[in-house]
């Protein structure tokens, strides 16, 4: 016999217009829990599965003390939720920094804190309906890099305060362009790396680290000095393996992470199912049609077909580069 309560009722007003009834189920003398979905709500996606990893989140504080004490990195994954065509997840940028992170987290002393997942977009004003990628109610979510800094800058230091010796910001997203016109996630997260470690002056100096290994894909002159800041190294997934352009927005190395991070989040049958008449009169931002024209252009000439098995190759790239940072005292 099963006794069942009503626990809560979750209603979305704004984002979701619907109502989730959750209840849970628990058979007398048994531990098992189940859950029944209200017929009609949003069915959850499918997670990623098989990584052992350590969350802060997850930790006592006798485990936070003995994880500081051992000497372990703190992997902070930084992305932003934007449009990125109709075939990828908003969250796109944000799962491969979490990629990497949680395949260090296999074979290194690193804890996960929970992922930066806003920031600037391209420099555009936060307020705008039309972003780089693509709409607001398209899932275009444009941070201004003052509301940016506000809620991260005192997380960062929150995090140097609880006693970590390294803390590594893994990001995805946009170029490293530092022009305050041109403000994005990565640079901004660099300029609030130098401003905490400036008001703590006594910060060590934690990363022994070369400069960039590709500077053919990022032409603004990225060196050593503007990546670390006392305990703080900010850097993209592949700063330190030599992808060139490998991560055009949505492109084919977009595609090939995501199919290894969750290969249902892709549906590559919405990407070709376009054609350029579609896609010249569709509702897309100006970049979006151009970038969906190149993918369709290439897929018709038969040079355009991303699979999984090379993805998992430049990430195995990737994250035995990270590796050799990490092991780098």
């Amino acid at each position: 016999m099963k006794t069942k309560y009503l626990m809560f009722i979750l209603t979305l007003s704004v984002a979701f217009p619907f109502s989730v009834c959750v209840g849970i189920s628990r058979d007398n003398g048994s531990s098992a829990i189940t859950w029944e979905k209200e017929p009609g709500a949003v069915v959850p996606k499918t997670g990623i599965s098989g990584y052992q990893v350590t969350k802060l989140q997850d930790m006592r504080p006798t485990e936070l003390a003995d994880a500081i004490g051992s000497g372990a990195t703190l992997l902070i994954p930084a992305g932003v939720i934007e449009y990125h065509g109709p075939h990828l997840p908003l969250g796109t940028d944000l799962f491969e920094a979490e990629l990497i992170c949680y395949s260090l987290a296999q074979t290194e002393n690193v804890v996960i804190a929970p992922s930066i997942m806003f920031g600037p977009l391209n420099g555009l004003p936060h307020n705008l309906s039309e972003g780089w990628g693509g709409f607001v109610d398209q899932g275009e979510m444009n941070y201004s890099a003052e509301n940016m800094k506000n809620y991260v800058k005192p997380l960062l230091e929150l995090y140097y305060l609880m006693g970590w010796k390294r803390i590594a910001i893994i990001q995805m997203h946009g170029g490293h362009n530092d022009s305050p016109s041109w403000p994005n996630q990565n640079p901004t997260l660099r300029r609030l790396i130098k401003e905490v470690r400036d008001e703590n002056p006594g910060m060590p100096d934690a990363w022994n680290i070369p400069p960039p290994v590709a500077p053919d894909a990022y032409p603004y002159g990225f060196t050593n000095a503007t990546h670390t800041a006392g305990v703080f190294l900010i850097a993209k997934v592949d700063e330190f393996c030599k992808l060139g352009h490998y991560f055009g927005h949505g492109d084919i190395g977009e595609i090939e992470w995501v199919l290894n991070w969750d290969d249902s989040l892709v549906d590559l049958d919405a990407l070709y199912k376009l054609s350029l008449a579609e896609i010249a009169s569709g509702r897309y931002t100006t970049n979006t049609k151009r970038l969906l024209t190149d993918f369709i252009t290439r897929y018709k000439a038969g040079t355009f077909h991303p699979t999984k098995e090379n993805g998992a190759l430049t990430i195995a790239q990737c994250v035995n580069s990270w590796k050799n940072i990490l092991r780098k005292k």
